[in-house]
Parts: structure tokens; C-alpha cells; sequence
């Protein structure tokens, strides 16, 4: 879910002054999770990376998570339509900005349906720092829709060890 840079602000009017985080929370519509156990969030990369099932419980178990040595909790809710996760620190009441940046960036959505049903899925992510929540950071994923593409090269065979040069065109 990450865009790239630094996703969280270090700017804050508590204690802390931003530095420090309390957790991050994910929420979404339950309606917008079509594919039920399908969809899922998967943190961190490869094939070992913990997975969540999209259509948790409230109350659901979770996987552990584990990022860059760093372990987190995660807690699911759901209330009123809305499914939530709240990921912190585990063994700690606040987790550094960098701990909470790497989360965040080790968030993959992902639908594993056959056929994916098409539409948006919104997420919506906080950022809370103390007494503090930070407004919705929203990430839009438009899943079942097959990328046109246009001007497809001829078919070509490339010699062992040569090369091909691809151009983006406009």
C-alpha cells in the first residue's frame, strides 16, 4: 500500500512531537471485500510473508508479523460495516516512526480468486500518535480489470545472449 518515500508525517502537537507512534489502523467497507477469503493482505514480501483474509471475524485470530526483527500485534474488528485492523508494537506502547513506515511499507493487497470480482476496494490507513489520529490516508486497488495493451510488438526471437530494447511510447 505503500507509494513510495515516507508515507507518515512527522509532524505532531503531543507529547512525543510526532517521533513516536502508538499503531497503525486499517479500515475498509466489509461490502467492498466481493471474493470473500480471496482477498488478502499479505505483509512483507515472499512466499513465508503472513497473510490476512480480507473477511476476518471480529475478534478473528491473526498471524504473527514480523518486520525487520521487529514484532507486531494485530488485532481485528468488526463494527457497523466496517472491518478494522490495528497493528502495534509488540512488547511496547509506541513503535518509532521508521518501525511504522517499514509496516506500513511491507503492506501487499492482494486477490487470489480465479476471477477476481471487478471494482474498487478502499482502504483507509491511520496513523495515532498518543491522544492523536491522524486523517485517512486512502489507497484505492481496482481489482479484476485486465490492462489493455496496445501497438503489441511482432513476434521476434532474440539470439543467446543478445538483446532487445523495449520503447514506452505515448
Amino acid at each position: 500500500l505503500s507509494e513510495g518515500g515516507t508515507n507518515i508525517p512527522s509532524v505532531s502537537s503531543t507529547a512525543s512531537g510526532g517521533a513516536r507512534l502508538e499503531r497503525l489502523r486499517v479500515s475498509f467497507n466489509a461490502s467492498d471485500i466481493k471474493d470473500g477469503a480471496a482477498e488478502i493482505l499479505q505483509v512483507g514480501n515472499g512466499g513465508s510473508a503472513p497473510i490476512i483474509p480480507l473477511n476476518f471475524a471480529n475478534g478473528a485470530a491473526m498471524p504473527a508479523i514480523r518486520i525487520s526483527g521487529t514484532d507486531y500485534s494485530t488485532t481485528a474488528m468488526v463494527a457497523n460495516g466496517t472491518r478494522t485492523l490495528i497493528f502495534m508494537k509488540s512488547g511496547s506502547t509506541t513503535m518509532s516512526l521508521t518501525e511504522g513506515e517499514r509496516l506500513l511499507d511491507a503492506f501487499r493487497y492482494r486477490d487470489d480468486a480465479t476471477l477476481p470480482t471487478p471494482g474498487a476496494r478502499v482502504l483507509n490507513v491511520y496513523a495515532k500518535d498518543g491522544a492523536y489520529e491522524s486523517q485517512a490516508t486512502t489507497f484505492t486497488v481496482n481489482a479484476g480489470f485486465t490492462p489493455t495493451i496496445s501497438q503489441q510488438p511482432a513476434n521476434s526471437t532474440i539470439p543467446t545472449n543478445g538483446t532487445a530494447t523495449f520503447t514506452v511510447g505515448s
